[in-house]
């Protein structure tokens, strides 16, 4: 039955590989290619990384005292994902120089976001190629598509569409929610808010900015359906 389970799983990892393949190619999954970082807001990024790489522990966890004119800043401000840049600096002697993740974060994001669609899917139809039709769908959306590339540049954190698909699976996996109890709804993304998000959503950046508020709009919904 596990094997199953896992069997089933491959389906969406798989679709979000060739996702991966198809939009980013693989010259950014090579963690020494930093070329195709060179313009607009990528560079901002990876020199955001940079300098947090080569600047010693401090604290707070994310200083980068060598980052910002006559003022220490921090990699949370570079827009360079922490999630990654905490554990790769941890063994950045072991990296090659230079090296960059923007590209793995990109393939990351992809198969989370095909993965956690399968998931809410499986809420509306048992049947598999609908489930990875509809994931086809949340991988190809034009929202996230802008974001990594086009007219405004590339935003690698704002990739991370999966958050809110997680915050949703969340919210339902939970299960129904009373109109009377209103409060209920805003509780479980809370609980994804405070208890994952404070670990995963800051350190990818500015979709925290933006993606509390929009989640807990759509967290309602089920509790006013139901």
């Amino acid at each position: 039955m596990r094997s199953r389970a896992w069997m089933r799983l491959a389906g969406p990892v798989l679709l979000g590989v060739a996702a991966t393949w198809i939009l980013v190619g693989s010259a950014p999954l090579h963690v020494t290619n930093i070329a195709w970082l060179a313009k607009g807001d990528a560079a901002q990024h990876y020199v955001g990384w940079v300098f947090f790489r080569n600047s010693p522990w401090q604290w707070p966890l994310g200083r980068s005292p060598d980052f910002g004119l006559e003022a220490s800043s921090s990699v949370f401000y570079a827009d360079s994902i922490p999630l990654l840049a905490f554990p790769f600096k941890a063994i950045a002697p072991a990296l090659p120089v230079p090296f960059q993740y923007f590209g793995l974060w990109y393939a990351l994001c992809l198969v989370l976001q095909a993965t956690l669609a399968w998931h809410l899917l499986g809420r509306v139809t048992p049947h598999t190629e609908l489930r990875l039709l509809g994931a086809v769908f949340f991988l190809f959306a034009p929202t996230m598509l802008r974001r990594m590339g086009g007219s405004g540049g590339a935003r690698h954190a704002l990739v991370g569409h999966w958050l809110v698909l997680a915050a949703v699976a969340l919210c339902l996996d939970a299960g129904p929610v009373k109109v009377a109890d209103s409060s209920c709804a805003t509780w479980k993304v809370a609980k994804l808010k405070y208890r994952f998000c404070p670990r995963i959503t800051p350190w990818s950046d500015e979709i925290s900015n933006a993606g509390p508020a929009k989640v807990v709009a759509v967290a309602s919904v089920p509790s006013v359906a139901t």
